[in-house]
């Protein structure tokens, strides 16, 4: 097998290294992916999978950044994770970790990239207080245009926040004010918008709300046995071949009101084999979605 340029004078774990379970498909996996590496240390850890044994890991320096990769037994990419310095993270994560945890101690940051495309930026950092034998940690996640998605926080300080992830203040007010018996509650960003899942009145529920605090839309995940009486006795008389595996209400800002529900065939050769409909707040079908 030949070696990468520049480690031929290496003991390279994984490669020449008589003692290793690391298989030959994930060493050429990594070689291709990251020629040039230096300083490489192979680990494995349990796959929760019952049909994968192990997934390999490999730590190394590459281009100067300490890398860490990750693949499968038959040497496919997982993904991989490279370590940046504080000041050298992307300007929009630097600029939420400045703003909101200036004071706290930078542990970790790194880029993650993903072979499904679901890349991330994750930040770790560590908080001392007077009275504690431990740091509080705090772990940041953004998406790959770094915005806050998601924050892990000591239980201990949640009531320094509001509700489970940083929010604009404002939106956080207007969604107390609008859903106080709200639980479970979790936050996404999504152009320009602020979108909170949640659990509501004992039904599954999302709301918008716009950077300016003003709210957009609510849409609700109904209970199907309990489906809204005019829209039951429409499929009742037009889709009775069919039967209800989904339906929400969806109450706008712009009054456009609407229900909709997803069916699936009850024999198999009926086509379509699936329909999403939508109906209006009276209950008609809509020809327009």
């Amino acid at each position: 097998m030949k070696l990468p340029d520049g480690v031929n004078e290496m003991t390279v774990v994984g490669i020449d290294d008589p003692n290793t379970e690391t298989p030959t498909e994930v060493i050429d996996s990594w070689q291709k992916r990251f020629p040039r590496a230096e300083d490489i240390d192979w680990t494995k850890e349990p796959n929760p999978s019952d049909t994968i044994d192990f997934n390999y890991f490999a730590s190394f320096t590459f281009r100067e950044q300490k890398t860490i990769a990750e693949f499968l037994p038959n040497g496919k990419w997982v993904e991989s994770r490279v370590q940046y310095k504080k000041k050298d993270l992307y300007a929009t994560v630097l600029k939420y970790v400045e703003e909101n945890h200036g004071n706290d101690d930078y542990i970790i940051g790194e880029k993650v990239t993903r072979a499904d495309r679901k890349n991330y930026y994750y930040v770790k950092l560590e908080r001392m207080e007077k009275g504690q034998s431990r740091p509080y940690e705090f772990e940041l996640f953004f998406n790959k245009s770094g915005q806050i998605q998601k924050v892990n926080r000591p239980e201990e300080l949640s009531s320094q926040y509001l509700l489970t992830v940083d929010i604009p203040p404002l939106v956080g007010r207007k969604f107390k004010g609008r859903f106080s018996s709200a639980k479970d509650v979790t936050w996404e960003q999504e152009e320009g918008k602020w979108v909170a899942s949640f659990t509501y009145r004992d039904l599954p529920t999302t709301a918008e709300f716009s950077d300016s605090a003003q709210w957009g839309m609510t849409v609700v995940e109904l209970d199907l046995k309990n489906l809204y009486a005019p829209v039951q006795r429409n499929l009742d008389q037009n889709y009775s071949d069919y039967k209800v595996i989904y339906a929400e209400k969806a109450t706008r800002k712009d009054r456009k009101d609407y229900y909709y529900i997803e069916l699936v065939a009850k024999k198999k050769n009926l086509t379509p084999h699936k329909l999403g409909l939508f109906f209006d707040k009276t209950g008609r079908l809509k020809e327009d979605k």
